[in-house]
């Protein structure tokens, strides 16, 4: 098996896809199970099982175990390159915001041609009956001195009430033209896009911007996300032989994308180790690894303590306490077993991103509520935590990922809740969160689950990202005041309101020359984004 570029596919290639990969073409099953999310063809969320000679589309989610499929169809004649040929451009999610300016903007159409028309039979009509000798005074109107025919003709020195009403009408047209409004919200997103894309953060649309300046309340998850997500072999406990236990556990954690599987394939490789060859695989989310290899008889399981006690494992009371003693209970722990029968404990620990301290710390001062969620044991966590600041209620531990559901779902009913996520398990808890955030070095089911990307392994962006969005909706709501209260002041004026008392007039040319600058306002206060 070698990595080859999905561009090199042809029709007749058998290629061995990993769980969290996505189908690169389209595919039919000829070895192995799994389910798989096809939503992004259909629309249905929930996961579908596929079994040998099944048909998969392109762009699909594995979601489970290891697949070996065939390629039938690549490029252009995939269903999703057909899907994708039928969309005129690419998706552009707009913010709540700016639909609403939108709305407004189409209907002020309407009414500034009702106004431009009412000032038109104003002047012609009724303003000579009011002011019968409005027109032989000397008014001196605004930047109306201009010799131009055309001015004098639609100024101050129109002989008659008819070029009068033809000027200001017109007037009103020009200096209300809706293009302030337009521009009012898609100028800031744009700007704060490429501004959040400088620092590594990438919004997968404007309304994802606007949800984020709403959040309040932000939850991580432990492993991969505060954590580099590459974990290291501290100790074996309760083993016979170290070497066999490694090698069977890193034998069928081989086609694993989890950060516990990379490091026992990492340690396996440093101590050169021959890995068996898999038989069969199954992966449950959040608890472990089951499956057969070859050479070994009977059913090998790698999880959980409590997942392996489940599964039957007999676990003494005293490997228990050792685990939970003082040197061990700040790692994680994983059981390996053959059938009913322990093989022993693996010891891992994980290192802290650089940032992870001060970016919880900076959203802690920004007033947001922290939790974290983990599948890891009560002992690990609380350990973990204690490097975070993060008090014993604010965390979570032994948590499935349907446990992570319910948890976000809860707190939704009172908050708007970030999601920050790596790994496969997460996937259900970033889409149901009011924001998924993933980490860029996560999986492709994470990232394609989030609505933010933090690319990178950093996670000094989110905090950035999270201020950037609240500061973009103030920018869009200065633009959209400045807006409607231009057009508030600007129409009346350029329908004469002042002209009777002071003589003050606008020319169309001055008209657009308003308009002009108003547009350009707020573009420079959407640029003036920091």
């Amino acid at each position: 098996v070698k990595s080859v570029r999905v561009s090199s596919l042809k029709p007749g290639d058998e290629i061995q896809l990993l769980a969290g990969d996505r189908v690169p073409a389209d595919c039919i099953v000829i070895e192995g199970n799994s389910s798989i999310d096809v939503s992004h063809i259909t629309g249905e969320s929930k996961p579908i099982n596929v079994h040998s000679g099944e048909h998969l589309l392109n762009g699909s989610l594995n979601l489970n175990s290891t697949l070996k499929l065939k390629v039938t169809k690549v490029g252009d004649e995939t269903s999703l390159a057909k899907l994708v040929n039928l969309i005129e451009s690419v998706q552009n999610n707009k913010p709540p915001i700016q639909r609403i300016a939108d709305q407004i903007a189409g209907k002020f159409t309407y009414l500034v041609l009702f106004m431009a028309t009412s000032s038109f039979f104003f002047w012609w009509k009724g303003a000579k009956r009011i002011w019968p000798d409005l027109l032989i005074h000397d008014h001196h109107g605004l930047l109306n001195s201009s010799s131009h025919s055309l001015h004098n003709s639609l100024g101050n020195n129109a002989e008659n009430f008819l070029s009068l009403a033809i000027q200001l009408s017109i007037a009103v047209l020009v200096i209300a033209c809706p293009c302030a409004l337009g521009l009012a919200t898609p100028t800031v997103i744009t700007v704060a896009s490429g501004k959040a894309a400088k620092k590594g953060v990438l919004f997968k649309g404007g309304d994802k911007i606007e949800m984020a300046s709403k959040i309040n309340h932000v939850i991580f998850d432990k492993t991969g996300t505060l954590t580099k997500g590459e974990p290291f072999i501290i100790d074996y406990i309760n083993s016979d032989n170290n070497f066999h236990l490694l090698k069977i556990s890193a034998s069928l954690e081989s086609e694993s994308r989890h950060p516990i599987a990379n490091a026992l394939v990492k340690e396996a490789k440093k101590q050169n180790i021959d890995l068996l060859s898999i038989k069969r695989i199954n992966t449950e989310s959040g608890r472990g690894i089951s499956g057969e290899l070859e050479s070994i008889n009977g059913i090998i399981n790698i999880g959980s303590i409590e997942w392996l006690i489940s599964k039957g494992v007999i676990i003494e009371s005293e490997s228990k306490k050792t685990l939970e003693n003082e040197k061990n209970k700040s790692h994680s722990v994983i059981g390996v077993s053959i059938n009913n029968s322990l093989l022993g404990f693996i010891l891992l620990s994980d290192l802290l991103r650089e940032d992870a301290i001060s970016s919880v710390q900076k959203l802690r001062k920004d007033n947001y509520e922290i939790n974290i969620l983990s599948g890891d044991r009560k002992e690990t966590v609380v350990e973990f935590a204690k490097q975070l600041g993060s008090k014993e209620d604010e965390i979570k531990w032994n948590l499935l990922p349907e446990m992570k559901l319910k948890i976000i779902e809860n707190l939704k009913k009172k908050n708007k809740v970030a999601m920050i996520g790596d790994g496969i398990n997460d996937a259900p808890a970033l889409a149901a969160s009011n924001l998924g955030i993933a980490v860029g070095s996560g999986t492709q089911i994470a990232k394609a689950n989030a609505d933010v990307v933090l690319m990178g392994d950093q996670l000094g962006g989110l905090p950035y990202a999270l201020s950037l969005a609240k500061r973009t909706i103030r920018k869009i709501k200065q633009n959209i005041f400045w807006a409607f209260g231009y057009n508030l002041v600007a129409i009346p004026i350029a329908a004469g309101i002042l002209f009777p008392k002071y003589g003050i007039l606008l020319t169309p040319s001055i008209a657009a020359l308003l308009m002009a600058t108003s547009s350009i306002t707020v573009v420079i206060n959407a640029l003036s984004l920091d």
